[in-house]
């Protein structure tokens, strides 16, 4: 049997990755084309894809399970091992009925041992914990080496990059995850992807807007409001914006609004090729 041409046509290939298998699933106009279960492996797949639509402009998406985007996944783990290692250090200070730091540092770890109150063998075990700290420190800051050099050369990283509060690793998922967000109509269908678009319910003639909706993926949305929180603190501008909403609507809800709308900046500034420029708070003449 003759094989459909579609030399031209436009192919978006969605492909669900397992541990033992990938299916994948072919589109072209909204129409499921073809939907085969094969190997996992990355050649098999290309070829498949060659050999079927020769001509044809092909776009690929898959979901970062556990296959997927290695580098922040890697990252990911380590910083966990970290809160891990000093989360073990707080519980072995309680133990002992020492006064245990708010956050567990290395600075704060040598005064610990500096004061010689705890005995031989807490010594003992805080140095060993205090040795695993150092070392996950070490590989973190190779991995964001890795990551800064891996990308510093892309526009869409520097663009990112210059929005304030948005560092590596927010710029990073934000180019790996998003891309440069064409694929958003508007900033609305993008926060609501994100799961940032507040819940809305009516009660007569009111409109009560409720809880974000938390659809799409938790760990980008965490990692934007936590970017949204680096900014308040650290850029006087956006400090002055959430103060002014945090007075209205609440800390929580403020820091969200906060969060959409420097993604929609992030959306912005993409679409024009533009780096972030400082803002100023505007203040009224009596």
């Amino acid at each position: 049997m003759k094989r459909l041409s579609y030399e031209g046509a436009k192919v978006s290939i969605g492909i669900d990755v397992h541990k033992n298998h990938y299916t994948v699933c072919c589109m072209v106009k909204s129409e499921i084309v073809q939907k085969v279960t094969m190997p996992p492996s990355g050649l098999k797949l290309l070829a498949y894809i060659r050999s079927r639509f020769v001509g044809a402009e092909v776009k690929t998406a898959y979901e970062a399970g556990f296959s997927g985007f290695n580098l922040h996944r890697t990252r990911e783990q380590l910083v966990k091992d970290r809160s891990r290692a000093a989360n073990r250090i707080k519980m072995r200070l309680y133990q002992f009925g020492l006064d245990v730091p708010k956050v567990i540092t290395l600075k704060s770890l040598a005064k610990i041992l500096e004061s010689k109150d705890q005995g031989i063998e807490l010594d003992y075990s805080l140095r060993k914990h205090i040795s695993i700290c150092k070392s996950l420190n070490k590989d973190i800051r190779e991995v964001n080496l890795f990551q800064t050099k891996r990308f510093e050369a892309n526009t869409l990283f520097k663009i990112y990059r210059s929005i304030p509060g948005y560092g590596l690793q927010t710029a990073c998922m934000l180019l790996t995850e998003l891309g440069d967000m064409s694929q958003f109509r508007n900033e609305r269908s993008l926060f609501s992807f994100l799961g940032l678009t507040p819940t809305e319910r009516s009660s007569g003639e009111k409109e009560i807007k409720g809880h974000i909706s938390r659809q799409g993926s938790s760990r980008l949305r965490g990692v934007l409001v936590e970017a949204a929180w680096a900014t308040v603190k650290n850029d006087s501008y956006w400090k002055n914006e959430y103060q002014r909403r945090a007075a209205r609507i609440g800390g929580k809800r403020a820091i969200v609004s906060i969060a959409r709308r420097l993604v929609g900046v992030a959306r912005a500034l993409s679409l024009k090729g533009q780096l972030y420029q400082q803002r100023k708070i505007c203040t009224e003449v009596s």
